[in-house]
C-alpha cells in the first residue's frame, strides 16, 4: 500500500531487470475476487522485544511483522468460505489446494516493467497480455528517472 514505487520492494522481491508490478485499489482487488467473500486487513509492524502480538483473536499472529519489514507496507487478505465456480477470463491461485478466481481485468489498473527493463521485456510483457486479451497500460518504472533541472 504505497503512493508511490517502492525501491527496496522492487530490489528484493524482483528479478533483475525482468519483473512486473500491478497497480490495484482495494476497491479493485475486493471486486476482482470472485465467489469468495473477502476481508482485508492491514499488518501491523512492532518491535518484538517491547511489544507482544495481542492475544484476544487468534489470527493476529497472521497480522504482525517485526518493524524490519514496515517498508512493505503490507495488507493480507483473508477468505471466508464459499462454493468456487469456474469461468472463461479467471485466473485460480491455488495453496493448500484450495482456489481463488480472480479477474485480471477487474484487477489491475496499470502494469509497471522493472527499472531498467529494456524494450524486448516490454514486448513480451504486451505479447503476453495479447494472448490473454487484457488490455492494461503498460508503464515503466520511474524509480530511475533523472530528477527536472
Amino acid at each position: 500500500m504505497n503512493d508511490y514505487e517502492n525501491y527496496a520492494m522492487w530490489k528484493i522481491y524482483s528479478y533483475q531487470n525482468k519483473s512486473i508490478s500491478i497497480r490495484t485499489s482495494i476497491k479493485r482487488l475486493k471486486e476482482s475476487i470472485e465467489d469468495r467473500s473477502v476481508i482485508i486487513s492491514e499488518v501491523k509492524y512492532i518491535d518484538y522485544r517491547k511489544e507482544m502480538i495481542p492475544e484476544d483473536n487468534m489470527l493476529y499472529i497472521f497480522l504482525y511483522k517485526r518493524n524490519f519489514f514496515k517498508f512493505e507496507n503490507e495488507l493480507r487478505l483473508w477468505f471466508q468460505d464459499n462454493p468456487d465456480s469456474v469461468s472463461n477470463g479467471i485466473v485460480e491461485i491455488s495453496k493448500k489446494n484450495e482456489f481463488v478466481k480472480i479477474n485480471l481485468e477487474t484487477l489491475i489498473e496499470e502494469i509497471y516493467i522493472s527499472p531498467n527493463a529494456d524494450i524486448s521485456f516490454y514486448n513480451k510483457v504486451k505479447k503476453e497480455l495479447d494472448k490473454i486479451n487484457l488490455n492494461k497500460p503498460i508503464i515503466q518504472s520511474s524509480l530511475d528517472d533523472k530528477p527536472l533541472y
